[in-house]
C-alpha cells in the first residue's frame, strides 16, 4: 500500500518520487503522475490532495530516506512491489538494530565479567560473572515484542533507519572508547593509531548519516563532543582531537546538503526552512494545552493566514513563499516565548513526561529493568555508561528545549534502552544466582558439619 495517510510518509514518498523522476529534491503536490496513485484512495488521502498546492525544491526534509526509496523505485518501479520493499527495508533495519542491541548487552556483561575476574585474581575477592545469556535473551525479547517498533515497519518513516544508524554509532563509539591507547616512551599518550582514526571516521560518518536521516540530530553535536571528551580514556589533548575528528567528519558528510540548501534558498540557511516553522508547533497555546506535545495547528493557521494576503500570493515562487512562512514563524515564536516565560517550566516538565510515556502496562515492564540497569552501570563505573546513559539524557534535554512528539524522538534510542534493560535483567539474575549458590553451599556445609 501507499504510505499511511496520517504522518510524514506521503511527504517523503513525494520527494522520493521526484528524485526517481530526475527532478531532484522537489516537493510537488500538483504532479498528476504522483497524485494518480493517491486519487485511487481519495477518501483516505483527501487532506493531502486537497491541501494548498506546493511545488518547490524542498529543504525541510532530510535527504537520506528519500534517496533510499528513490533507489528502490529505480530498481522496481513505483508499484506494489516497491511499496512492499520499502517496508521490508524498514523491517530489516529494525531487525539488525535489535541484533546489535543484543550483541552490545552480552558484550558489556562480558566486559564486566572479565573485569571482575581480574579483580578476583588480584585481590582474591569472590565473584561470579552475571549470566550473559539471560541478559541477551531479555534484550532480544524486549525488541521482538515491542509494538511501537512493529508499527514503524508498516509505513514510510525515518525511525527504523535512524534506529539502525544510532545502534551502529553506539557500537563504534564504545569500541573507540575501549580501544588500546598507545603511549610513548615518556608515558604520555602517542598520536592516533590507525584503528582509532578508522573508528573515529566511521563514527563521524554514521553520525552524519543520522543527521541526514533526522535533522534533529544536528543539535546533538555539542553533547556528543562532550560525551566523547569525557568517555575516551587517553590524555586531554588526544581526547580533544578524537572528539573533534568525529564531529567534524559528521559535518563534512552533511556539508553538500547544507551547501545545496543555501544555494536553493539564496540565504545562509544550511538547515533549510523547517526549524522555526516546526518550532511554533512546540511553542504555542496548542502545545501548552496538549500536555506539551507538538501540535500541527499553529503552522496550519499561519499558512492559511498568509495565503489570504495578496503580497504573499504575488511572490514569484513557492520557495519565496516558504521563506516568508519561516520568517513569520520565527516572529511568532519570539513573541510567544516572551509572553509565556512563566509557562516554560510547566511546558518543559510536560515534554519530558510525554517523551518517556507511557508509564503503565507493557511499557512499565521494560522501564523497571531499565532503571535497574542504569543503577548498575553507574555503581560499577562502566565506561560504556557514558553512551548508554548519556545519549538518552541528551535526547531528554533536546526534547525539553525544543518539543516532544508523543515519544517519537525516543524511538532511535530503543536499542540503547533495551540494552540497558537487558543489563538490568542480567545483573539482577547474577545477584540472585550468587545468593542461591551461597545459600546452597551454606546448607551443604551445615549438613556435613551436623553429620
Amino acid at each position: 500500500m501507499l504510505p499511511k495517510p496520517v504522518g510524514d510518509g506521503p511527504d517523503y514518498e513525494n520527494i522520493a518520487f521526484h528524485l526517481w523522476q530526475g527532478r531532484g529534491f522537489v516537493y510537488d503536490s500538483t504532479d498528476l503522475a504522483w497524485r494518480a496513485a493517491y486519487e485511487r484512495s481519495n477518501q483516505n488521502y483527501a487532506v493531502h490532495l486537497g491541501s494548498a498546492p506546493r511545488n518547490y525544491p524542498t529543504t525541510a526534509r532530510p535527504p537520506l530516506f528519500p534517496v533510499i526509496v528513490a533507489g528502490i523505485y529505480s530498481a522496481l518501479g513505483r508499484n506494489e512491489w516497491a511499496f512492499s520493499t520499502v517496508r521490508l527495508f524498514s523491517a530489516t533495519c529494525l531487525a539488525l538494530a535489535g541484533a546489535l542491541a543484543v550483541q552490545l548487552t552480552v558484550q558489556v556483561l562480558g566486559g564486566l565479567a572479565e573485569a571482575k575476574a581480574d579483580l578476583r585474581m588480584t585481590t582474591g575477592a569472590s565473584w561470579k560473572p552475571p549470566p550473559l545469556a539471560m541478559g541477551g535473551v531479555a534484550t532480544l525479547i524486549l525488541v521482538a515484542v515491542n509494538r511501537t517498533l512493529r508499527e514503524y515497519a508498516t509505513d514510510f518513516l525515518t525511525e527504523p533507519l535512524a534506529l539502525l544508524l544510532m545502534q551502529i554509532f553506539v557500537m563504534l563509539t564504545i569500541a573507540l572508547c575501549s580501544a588500546e591507547h598507545r603511549v610513548n616512551e615518556a608515558g604520555a599518550p602517542s598520536w592516533f593509531s590507525r584503528r582509532e582514526v578508522r573508528l573515529g571516521l566511521s563514527a563521524g560518518a554514521v553520525l552524519g548519516g543520522l543527521i541526514l536521516t533526522r535533522s534533529m540530530f544536528i543539535v546533538w553535536l555539542p553533547a556528543i563532543w562532550i560525551l566523547f571528551f569525557a568517555a575516551l580514556p587517553s590524555g586531554r589533548f588526544k581526547r580533544l582531537n578524537l572528539s573533534t575528528l568525529v564531529v567534524v567528519t559528521a559535518c563534512m558528510v552533511c556539508a553538500p546538503w547544507w551547501v545545496r540548501n543555501c544555494l536553493v534558498l539564496e540565504r545562509l540557511m544550511p538547515l533549510g526552512t523547517q526549524g522555526a516553522t516546526t518550532l511554533i508547533g512546540g511553542y504555542s497555546d496548542a502545545a501548552l494545552a496538549g500536555n506539551g506535545d507538538w501540535q500541527p495547528e499553529p503552522e496550519q493557521q499561519l499558512r492559511h493566514a498568509l495565503s489570504q494576503r495578496s503580497d504573499f500570493q504575488g511572490l514569484e515562487s513557492d520557495t519565496a513563499r516558504e521563506l516568508v512562512v519561516a520568517q513569520q514563524a520565527s516572529r511568532h515564536l519570539r513573541t510567544w516565548l516572551w509572553e509565556h516565560l512563566r509557562d516554560m517550566p510547566v511546558l518543559v516538565a510536560r515534554r519530558v513526561y510525554v517523551h518517556w510515556n507511557p508509564y503503565s502496562g507493557a511499557s512499565l515492564l521494560w522501564k523497571i529493568p531499565l532503571i535497574l540497569g542504569a543503577i548498575g552501570l553507574i555503581a560499577m563505573r562502566v565506561r560504556a555508561s557514558y553512551w548508554l546513559l548519556g545519549l538518552p539524557l541528551t535526547s531528554t534535554v533536546v526534547v525539553a528545549v525544543f518539543y516532544s512528539t508523543g515519544g517519537r524522538f525516543l524511538v532511535p534510542l530503543y536499542g540503547v534502552l533495551f540494552t540497558v534493560a537487558g543489563l538490568g535483567v542480567g545483573l539482577v539474575a547474577g545477584m540472585f544466582t550468587r545468593r542461591l549458590k551461597a545459600t546452597n553451599r551454606t546448607g551443604v556445609n551445615e549438613d556435613v558439619h551436623g553429620r
